[in-house]
């Protein structure tokens, strides 16, 4: 992404698309909240520059809405499994 922005400059295509990329792969990795952040400024610079019902920045705002599913899911706890009961202790053998 440093090379695109360097050469290209933050508003172009190819930096957008990258910095895009980059918000995925934060998500994939697990760093949600690198993932929202630059998410969230993707799509500001998408409805700034291509305006709102780009293609572009449809997706943009899609993506943002499932890093912050992503974010709500980390933040809560797991209702759908209980917690798991403690082994039982095999019964001790005194008949020695």
């Amino acid at each position: 992404m440093g090379e695109d922005h360097a050469v290209h400059g933050p508003g172009h295509p190819a930096t957008l698309i990258a910095r895009h990329n980059l918000a995925a792969s934060y998500s994939n990795a697990g760093r949600i909240q690198d993932a929202l952040d630059l998410s969230e400024r993707v799509l500001a610079d998408r409805e700034r520059l291509l305006g709102p019902g780009h293609p572009a920045t449809l997706i943009a705002r899609h993506n943002l809405a499932r890093a912050r599913e992503a974010t709500a899911a980390v933040q809560q706890p797991d209702t759908a499994t209980p917690p798991t009961a403690p082994d039982p202790q095999p019964p001790s053998d005194t008949s020695e």
